[in-house]
């Protein structure tokens, strides 16, 4: 523990990644609930019966993996 502590670092890389995912969790949370109520009401004057439910493409994990 003492080594730890006696080896603390620098947090700012860790707060830009916090920034980065509050952002993000906004910025799904405003687009999920505006463009599913927007798309659901378009397509239900086209006759589609339910409702629609608009998600953002999850590639930051894929990211972090590698995958990409």
């Amino acid at each position: 523990m003492r080594k730890g502590f006696n080896n603390l670092q620098d947090n700012k890389k860790d707060l830009l990644l916090y920034h980065e995912a509050k952002t993000r969790q906004i910025s799904d949370w405003l687009v999920g609930m505006n463009g599913s109520r927007l798309y659901t009401l378009l397509l239900q004057q086209k006759g589609f019966g339910e409702s629609l439910s608009i998600r953002r493409v999850q590639l930051y994990p894929s990211k972090i993996t590698g995958i990409i």
